[in-house]
C-alpha cells in the first residue's frame, strides 16, 4: 500500500490511540498519516449535554465511520467500548488489540476522603460521570453518594475534580494509564471487578475498515491480539443479546483462564433502577444468549445467609435493592478473650473482622510504629482501614490455603496471628515461625431456628454444622458457600452447593442471584 489514512477524533487519548497504531505500522514500513475528524459525542460534550439526552447511536464513531465510505480515511482507531454492536453496511472490524486495563478508577479530592469506607469516599459527596452504567454501579454501593454528570476530555474532567466542581469522579483506567497524567494529589481508588464490572470491551482498541479492502484487512493483522479478542467478542456478543447500546447501564466482563471463562454481567433498566448482578464459570463454547436468558430468568426470591446483618451490609443492600427478602443469624456465639503479647511483632495477619475488632480492643499503635499487616480478604482489610491503619497484603480468593501460601512468601520476621481458639490453623501450614493468638473465642449456637428461606448462605463451616446438626435440607432448599472451607462441610454431609469465586459480599450475591434462576 502507498499510504494508510488514520480517521480519528482530535482528543487528547483518541490521538494517542491513533499514534499508538501509527507507530505500529510504520515499524512494519507502512506510511501512515491522520485524518482528524470531529464527531457528535465531541461537539455534545461541548454543549454540556449527557449523552441520554441525544438520539441515536455511535456519538464518536459515526463521522469517522463517515470518511471512511467516501474514502476520507482508509483506517479508523475506536474505543472498541464505543462501537455499536451492529456492523455499519459496507465496513467491519478488522481487528482488536491488546486488552490494556479494564476496570474504572475513582479519583478522589483530598479533601473528600474518607478511608473508613470500603469505597473511601466521604458521606454525601458530589461523584461526576455521565455513564448510566457507572451511576447504576456507584449508587449501588454508596447510595449516599450525590451524582452529577460530567462532561469534557479526561485532562478536563480531572481539571474539574481538582478545582472542586466534584469530590470524586469516574473514569476508565486505560486512558488514564495511556495518557501517563499525574495524579499525586488526588487519591486513586480502582473499581476493579467484581466489585464494578466494566464496559463490555473497555480497555481496547477496533479498528475499522471498508469492507472491499482485502489489502488492508491483512495489514491488520499486524495490529490484532487473539487472546484479548476471545473475551472481547463474548463481551460484545452478550451486549448485542441484551440490545444494548453504551447507555444502557450494562456492565460485562469476560476473563479466560486455561479451563474457561469467568463472565460477570451488571445489568439495571435506567441508571436508578434497581441492579442485578450474575456470575457464571464456563468451561465449554459461551453461549452468549444462553448466559442473557439465565439472566432474564433470576427472580426475587427469599434469602437467609449465616451473619447478622446491618443495613450497611453490602450483600443485605444489594439483595433487598432486587427485591430479595433477606434475613440473617449468625449461628456462632463469640467472646472475648484476655490476652497479651510479650513482643512487638513485624508482621500481624488477620482472618476475619473478629479478629480485627478484639485485638485493637486491647492494643493500640501510632500509626508510625504500627507493624506491616495483612488481611485474609478485602472485608477484613476494610476493618483495619477504618481503625486508621494501612494494609500491606490483601487477600483476593476464596481458597484460604492459596492466601496463606502468597502471604507466607512475602511475610517476614515475627508474625502474630489474632484468630479464634479453634481455628484452622491453615496459616500455620506454612508459617511455622508464626504466633497464633487467641483473641476470642467462637462456639455453635445451642437452639438454632428451622429456616424457611429458599436460598441459604453459609459463611462458615462451623455454621454448616450447627445448622444440620439440628435441622435437614428442605426439597426446595439451595446452598451458597462462602468459600473452600465451607463447601467441604456442607459437602461432607451429602449435600450439593455451588462456592462463591471470593469471600466478599458481592459475590455472594451473585451466586445468590445465579441460583435464583433455577
Amino acid at each position: 500500500m502507498s499510504k494508510i489514512v488514520i480517521g480519528t477524533r482530535g482528543s487528547q487519548l483518541a490521538l494517542w490511540q491513533a499514534y499508538y497504531t501509527r507507530d505500529l505500522l510504520q515499524q512494519h514500513g507502512y506510511e501512515v498519516e491522520l485524518n482528524i475528524i470531529s464527531t457528535k459525542g465531541d461537539r455534545t460534550q461541548q454543549w454540556n449535554l449527557s449523552f441520554d439526552k441525544i438520539e441515536g447511536k455511535g456519538f464518536f464513531t459515526k463521522e469517522i465511520e463517515d470518511a471512511l465510505l467516501q474514502n476520507e480515511a482508509d483506517l479508523a482507531v475506536h474505543s472498541c467500548k464505543d462501537l455499536p454492536t451492529e456492523d455499519t453496511p459496507g465496513l467491519n472490524i478488522a481487528a482488536y488489540s491488546y486488552r490494556a486495563n479494564p476496570y474504572d478508577v475513582l479519583l478522589i479530592h483530598p479533601s473528600a476522603l474518607d478511608a473508613t469506607q470500603y469505597i473511601p469516599l466521604k458521606s454525601g459527596a458530589i461523584t461526576g460521570t455521565s455513564s448510566a452504567r457507572r451511576k447504576s454501579q456507584i449508587l449501588l454501593h454508596r447510595p449516599d453518594l450525590e451524582v452529577r454528570d460530567l462532561r469534557g476530555n479526561v485532562p478536563t474532567r480531572i481539571q474539574k475534580l481538582r478545582d472542586g466542581q466534584y469530590d470524586a469522579i469516574i473514569l476508565a483506567s486505560a486512558g488514564i494509564e495511556r495518557l501517563e497524567l499525574d495524579l499525586s494529589d488526588l487519591t486513586v481508588f480502582p473499581l476493579s471487578a467484581p466489585l464494578y464490572i466494566p464496559a463490555p470491551a473497555q480497555g481496547v482498541l477496533a479498528y475499522q475498515i471498508r469492507k472491499d479492502d482485502e489489502q488492508l484487512e491483512a495489514v491488520c493483522k499486524i495490529l490484532h491480539d487473539e487472546a484479548a479478542y476471545q473475551a472481547i467478542r463474548l463481551e460484545r456478543e452478550v451486549l448485542k443479546a441484551f440490545h444494548g447500546g453504551c447507555q444502557v447501564p450494562l456492565g460485562v466482563y469476560a476473563q479466560k483462564d486455561d479451563q474457561g471463562m469467568h463472565v460477570w454481567i451488571s445489568k439495571a433498566a435506567a441508571w436508578d433502577a434497581p441492579v442485578w448482578r450474575s456470575y457464571q464459570y464456563l468451561t465449554t463454547q459461551p453461549e452468549p444468549q444462553q448466559l442473557v436468558d439465565r439472566f432474564h430468568a433470576m427472580k426475587s426470591k427469599k434469602v437467609w445467609i449465616s451473619r447478622d446483618l446491618s443495613k450497611e451490609d453490602f450483600f443485605c443492600r444489594i439483595m433487598t435493592n432486587a427485591g430479595f427478602e433477606v434475613v440473617g443469624q449468625s449461628l456462632v456465639e463469640i467472646q472475648a478473650l484476655d490476652f497479651s503479647i510479650s513482643q512487638q511483632p513485624d508482621w500481624l495477619f488477620f482472618t476475619s473482622k473478629n479478629g480485627v475488632k478484639h485485638y485493637f480492643s486491647k492494643i493500640s499503635y501510632a500509626p508510625e510504629a504500627a507493624p506491616k499487616m495483612g488481611a485474609i480478604n478485602a472485608g477484613t482489610a476494610a476493618a483495619i482501614r477504618a481503625l486508621g491503619y494501612e494494609v500491606s497484603f490483601e487477600g483476593k480468593q476464596a481458597d484460604t490455603s492459596a492466601e496463606a501460601k502468597a502471604f507466607a512468601e512475602m511475610a517476614h520476621g515475627i508474625i502474630l496471628l489474632p484468630q479464634a481458639t479453634n481455628s484452622r490453623g491453615v496459616l500455620e501450614e506454612y508459617l511455622s515461625r508464626a504466633i497464633s493468638l487467641p483473641v476470642y473465642s467462637n462456639q455453635p449456637t445451642e437452639a438454632v431456628a428451622e429456616v424457611d428461606a429458599d436460598i441459604l448462605v453459609f459463611t462458615s463451616p462451623m455454621n454448616v454444622r450447627t445448622y444440620f446438626g439440628q435441622h435437614e435440607l428442605k426439597a426446595h432448599q439451595q446452598l451458597v458457600a462462602i468459600g473452600f472451607s465451607t463447601e467441604e462441610a456442607i459437602r461432607s454431609l451429602g449435600l450439593a452447593c455451588i462456592v462463591s469465586y471470593d469471600p466478599m459480599p458481592w459475590s455472594l450475591a451473585d451466586a445468590v442471584m445465579h441460583l435464583s434462576a433455577s
